[in-house]
């Protein structure tokens, strides 16, 4: 193999040997990690040493020995592997006829992947240029050629389950020493082949359905009894089917535990007993446990243990009476509804001149909260901030779609082979990690306190600053959330059923009347984070923390020369603390915690969420980097430094935001398929987060200091009225889709197009319902504030917005000034 290496090299003309020579510098990283241990992963790897026979054979070119016990896989001792050539000089590998696979382990559709520490573009350019260049064929030199993807078939006996195994050839071609410098490029080149089981259809749906309901309306109008919950399998002796099952699951990142099935069944058709059990509860769960095994063992020779009852009725469902909380909150409606009709008759009937004074009572007029929401964005006559309100829509979108597979996977699932199939192609992998756009979130709310705060001229006390934002602050986030909280609490519950009602809505609207405390004090994410309510407001609660920090922040290092390297030294600090945290403790990305079997128990237990995903300590980086932000451009502004006129920074800037995007489809590239290596995971978890805040602070730096860019034209182009209905949206977008998504009679289709169709229908629906909750709730209270702020006489930190003017030349003279008045307003709303 050597020589034939070294020949074909020495072989290559001048240009074909620089072109090889390039594609091998690709060689930087394993695009293939194994897991760090056996038992998690799916491809079971068996060692063989290579021994080379005479080239050009016709009937054996390499005959891999294996060595190992690896009889739970069905090998014996002898030959495992032959090599041949075809008439065209193509490898084909095959079982060897005889010895390799013992008489009771049939084996059919297996895929030859072959990785390398190649990237897999620069491998298959490298696999077309031996092929098309011909190397092979040089007189006196031969050089194997590879097959990308390849199958083995082989029929499976009748009765039999096919037995799913692989295993890893691995080599090293090197070439002698004294060849020329462009022949040593190629000493070290590892390639690996490895044999996965490819599932088809047909041996897929073989197993157990995952999901499946039984007719629920019908069922119960005629008196019977239903039932939801899951249940676990265990074989009964020897099975193939479950060692199947078994090895399928283990690929746990991408697919679901097809061990555990979950079942909707109306036990008086499904299962009628001989003898009729008694209506109480726990007849009845023994009766569903009964049924749902008898059919299991029927059908699979299988056990089913029921392992979590989500309820057990019979009979029609009646609505119980209000209880004291739906009472108060229909009162707080009706209150909400007066006070609407009272303000807005009095804004209709008085003139301009008795409004005045009276501005209080005018709080919840809905003429005057409409015009507040469709006005036009105020003309800013600083710094552009526009892109921001575009930005924050556009990342809301995608949060949107993002949550419409969250609730899918929630609920029951039709057809799971689809989903799985989709869970790695470009664009599943760019929705499914673009919970990444949180950070812009952390990132804009640090950047524009910090802006705000840097611009004061005669800035005030540190403590009275801090104290007036975080009123202020608390003022524009409160009355809205809460009284979402509240709905969810109370008449949520009411508003359908169905089979997944009580499961999706009703356990949601308990945890919620236990934890609304922890709500109003923002102490959801660290007192009982395994109970979840309003598992959006995860936000609000990191949002409001790191808030806090940011203002101490900003407070502390205003006027600091050395404030941008301080902001630096923590970005680093943490992303370290990250990364020490995600190794000691096996914390994985974002990609990876979005597994199907952990959303189904909404991250209960889970390290990697309570720590990384919605931790203050994970989202830091959107926060500094926001901070860091704000002090370049302020130190820019205050330089008069025209960056833009910089043509390395105009297209950093321009490449910042796409890079940001394929950043987030690529970057879960690296962990491979399956479980993915300790190391890998968790360098991922730690830099993922500071990466892409970096980026998006790098293109907002460009937009806002002039760069022209296609996405900063759209994103400034967009409506107000979406803007300031967005942290409505927010709010109420899971809401909306679990409303939907329970209401179901049957299991959901989680594919593309079902997928595309909900998320416009929950988009619409939720800035729909957003609109109310502005005009009655968020508009109004922010009114009121105002008006009391100014009945109060409540000074406000000086800033270039409230500074009144200078006397200048003008103003001697007798001539009005017009200074500038709100000055960068158009960020004002984002209420990040």
């Amino acid at each position: 193999m050597q020589r034939c290496i070294a020949g074909a090299v020495h072989a290559m003309s001048p240009a074909r040997a620089l072109t090889f020579a390039a594609l091998c510098a690709c060689a930087a990283a394993d695009t293939w990690a194994p897991p760090d241990t056996v038992n998690d992963d799916v491809f079971h790897k068996i060692k063989i040493p290579v021994t080379n026979t005479t080239p050009r054979s016709d009937v054996k070119i390499n005959d891999y020995q294996y060595t190992g016990s690896v009889n739970d896989f069905g090998f014996s001792g002898a030959s495992l592997w032959d090599a041949g050539l075809d008439p065209d000089g193509d490898i084909i590998y095959r079982l060897s006829g005889t010895g390799c696979i013992n008489s009771y382990t049939p084996m059919r559709n297996y895929e030859l992947r072959i990785t390398t520490r190649l990237s897999t573009i620069c491998l298959k350019r490298i696999l077309e240029y031996f092929r098309f260049g011909h190397i092979a064929r040089k007189d006196g030199h031969y050089f194997v050629k590879l097959m990308v993807t390849g199958k083995v078939e082989r029929k499976r006996l009748q009765g039999r389950s096919p037995m799913w195994w692989s295993d890893q050839i691995r080599t090293t071609f090197s070439v002698p020493k004294d060849s020329n410098p462009l022949a040593r490029m190629l000493e070290t080149m590892s390639l690996s082949f490895e044999w996965k089981p490819v599932v088809v259809d047909e041996e897929y749906y073989e197993m157990p359905h995952l999901f499946h309901l039984d007719e629920y309306v019908g069922c119960l109008a005629r008196r019977g009894a239903y039932c939801l919950g899951s249940f676990e399998l265990f074989p009964n002796g020897y099975s193939p089917l479950f060692n199947t099952m078994q090895r399928y699951s283990a690929n746990w990142v991408d697919y679901y535990n097809h061990t555990r099935l979950h079942r909707g069944v109306c036990l008086t058709r499904s299962c009628a007993p001989a003898h009729r059990p008694a209506l109480t509860t726990p007849a009845l769960k023994a009766w569903f446990a009964s049924c749902v095994n008898t059919n299991t063992m029927a059908a699979y020779n299988l056990s089913a243990r029921l392992y979590r009852l989500e309820y057990c009725r019979r009979g029609p469902e009646h609505a119980p009476p209000l209880n004291a909380n739906e009472k108060g909150f229909a009162g707080f409606l009706a209150m909400l509804f007066s006070l609407a009709m009272i303000s807005t008759a009095l804004d209709l009937t008085l003139t301009d001149q008795a409004k005045k004074g009276y501005g209080w009572a005018l709080s919840w007029s809905v003429r005057s909260s409409w015009r507040a929401l469709t006005a036009p964005a105020p003309v800013s006559q600083g710094v552009d901030l526009r892109v921001f309100d575009g930005l924050r829509v556009f990342c809301l979108l995608g949060i949107i779609l993002d949550h419409v597979i969250l609730v899918g996977l929630l609920s029951y699932v039709a057809d799971t082979r689809t989903y799985e199939q989709m869970t790695r192609s470009a664009d599943a992998i760019l929705v499914i990690n673009s919970s990444l756009v949180v950070q812009i979130f952390f990132l804009m709310a640090s950047f524009l306190l910090a802006h705000k705060l840097l611009k004061q001229r005669s800035p005030s006390s540190a403590v009275s600053t801090f104290f007036y934002a975080m009123f202020n602050r608390v003022i524009r986030i409160c009355p809205s959330y809460y009284v979402v909280v509240w709905f969810a609490s109370s008449v949520y519950e009411r508003l359908g059923s169905g089979p997944q009602w009580s499961s999706l809505v009703g356990g949601e609207a308990k945890v919620c009347r236990r934890k609304w405390w922890t709500h109003l004090l923002f102490l959801h994410t660290l007192l009982d984070r395994d109970e979840k309510c309003l598992i959006q407001t995860w936000f609000l609660a990191t949002d409001m923390q790191l808030y806090v920090l940011a203002l101490v922040l900003t407070l502390v290092l205003r006027g600091r020369r050395h404030a941008v390297s301080v902001l630096c030294a923590l970005l680093a600090a943490l992303t370290g603390t990250c990364l020490a945290l995600a190794y000691a403790w096996r914390l994985m990305p974002t990609y990876v915690m979005t597994q199907p079997e952990l959303i189904r128990v909404e991250y209960r237990g889970d390290l990697t969420y309570n720590l990384l995903y919605q931790s203050p300590l994970g989202n830091s980086a959107g926060a500094l980097a926001g901070l860091l932000l704000a002090h370049v451009h302020h130190a820019l502004s205050g330089a008069n430094v025209r960056i833009a006129d910089s043509k390395w920074f105009r297209w950093s800037s321009l490449a910042a935001a796409p890079g940001a995007l394929l950043f987030m489809a690529w970057s879960p590239l690296v962990l491979g398929e399956g479980p993915p290596r300790r190391a890998v995971a968790a360098v991922l978890a730690a830099v993922e987060r500071p990466v892409f805040a970096g980026l998006v602070a790098l293109a907002l730096l460009g937009a806002m200091h002039g760069v022209k860019s296609p996405w900063r034209t759209w994103l400034t182009s967009g409506s107000t009225v979406l803007v300031r209905l967005s942290f409505g949206a927010l709010l109420l977008n899971i809401p909306v889709n679990k409303w939907l998504v329970a209401a179901r009679l049957a299991p959901a289709q989680v594919d593309r197009q079902n997928v595309i169709l909900e998320f416009f229908g929950v988009a619409i629906a939720s800035f729909l319902a957003a609109i109310p909750l502005a005009l009655l709730v968020e508009l109004p209270v922010q009114r009121l504030y105002k008006e009391l702020r100014l009945l109060c006489i409540w000074p406000l930190p000086p800033t270039e917005q409230n500074k009144p003017p200078q006397p200048t030349e003008q103003n001697k003279r007798g001539e009005k000034t017009d200074h500038v008045k709100n000055n960068d307003r158009p960020a004002d709303h984002l209420k990040t």
